[in-house]
């Protein structure tokens, strides 16, 4: 403690070395005056009660996002005609940092000419962090169905169809912002959400089963369902290159689509091995950027289908003790989650699916459990 620092500590130097303050590194900052992130919101909803107990609701909504935080925004990357010059880029010339550069890649006696043609060629790289250049625009069309608790019974089933855009994400071509708007990769467009609570109707005070000898009244009375069950389709996927051939010097690569669409149809688990078809993307050309979108159009991950259902008894005993017996499973049907498939154009994995989203869905559960309330 009386020696934290024994290397010493580098004070900051400010603008004490005028232009040449970190010449040679990679630079980093945030704009001081950045817009600020603001949303617009807008919906318009119908019910109708035909029954008593029973609404149905329809119902539009809609979300702007205007000024988003995206992704860091490297400002040091060559342009689109640049990238012409190709092989030109690789040539090595002399560098006329060499003497005011004392370390780094720019502290050799020559370079290449892809580093002296960026707008900053004495930095190795200059990133605006957290730039709130994204926008986002979601629609939906949502529909319930309630029947509310009555008579020992109440449901709700809910489903929603929806498509997010925008343009947050890995940039391949920081310099065209509007090619990187697609679906976002959160877009999931379809759930389906069923959940409901049923006292069932036998025993004493019910329906059904009301009279009998006090074993068998004992036996039947206090039995209730429980039931949630979700289906979601799965996210969109981002597609990229192992290898990035553009010599863009900040730039991401995709791969290039063969116009063709790359889906599968079948159960998940027999595509397991080559979830999407993955002859449908090549490699682009070097010194160029791949025309794929930064989402597929028409391919999704694996989607979640999750039952959770619970059984409870509870009965009476005496006049201020009650039994309550619970017997709760949890993905019953065991249906299992699978994680996305490989992305990364060029790797052997990609298209695989290698894995299980265990923390998205885990493995069925049973658990039986006993409370005494008074």
């Amino acid at each position: 403690l009386s020696n934290p620092f024994p290397s010493g500590l580098l004070p900051p130097i400010g603008y004490s070395q005028g232009l040449l303050t970190l010449v040679g590194q990679g630079v980093s900052f945030t704009e001081v005056s950045r817009p600020l992130s603001y949303a617009q919101q807008y919906s318009l909803g119908f019910q109708y009660s035909p029954l008593r107990d029973l609404l149905i609701e329809a119902t539009y909504s809609g979300n702007r996002g205007v000024h988003l935080q995206n992704n860091d925004l490297n400002v040091n990357q060559l342009t689109t005609d640049q990238l012409r010059l190709q092989d030109a880029l690789l040539v090595r010339v002399a560098n006329p940092f060499f003497g005011k550069i004392p370390t780094g890649s720019l502290a050799t006696a020559r370079t290449t000419a892809a580093q002296l043609l960026r707008p900053y060629p004495q930095f190795t790289g200059v990133t605006l962090r957290e730039f709130t250049d994204g926008s986002a625009t979601y629609h939906a069309l949502l529909f319930k169905v309630e029947r509310r608790f009555a008579r020992g019974f109440t449901f709700l089933g809910s489903y929603t169809n929806s498509k997010l855009l925008d343009n947050i994400g890995g940039r391949q071509d920081n310099y065209n912002l509007a090619a990187e708007r697609s679906l976002s990769s959160i877009h999931s467009p379809q759930r389906l959400t069923l959940t409901g609570v049923w006292e069932l109707p036998f025993g004493p005070g019910r329906h059904w089963l009301s009279g009998g000898n006090a074993v068998s009244r004992k036996l039947l009375q206090g039995w209730q369902l429980n039931w949630v069950g979700s289906m979601q389709t799965g996210n969109t996927l981002a597609v990229t290159s192992s290898v990035n051939t553009t010599q863009s010097q900040g730039g991401g690569q995709r791969p290039n689509s063969t116009g063709q669409s790359a889906r599968l149809e079948g159960p998940v688990k027999n595509r397991l091995g080559r979830f999407f078809d993955t002859s449908q993307f090549v490699r682009p050309a070097a010194y160029q950027f791949g025309n794929l979108s930064r989402t597929l159009a028409d391919v999704l991950g694996p989607g979640l289908h999750n039952w959770d259902v619970s059984a409870i008894k509870e009965t009476t005993i005496g006049e201020n003790l009650r039994l309550q017996i619970r017997c709760e499973a949890f993905n019953i049907w065991n249906h299992p989650a699978f994680t996305n498939p490989g992305r990364s154009f060029g790797n052997a994995s990609f298209g695989r699916i290698n894995d299980m989203a265990n923390r998205a869905n885990p493995a069925r559960q049973i658990q039986l459990a006993g409370r005494l309330v008074w």
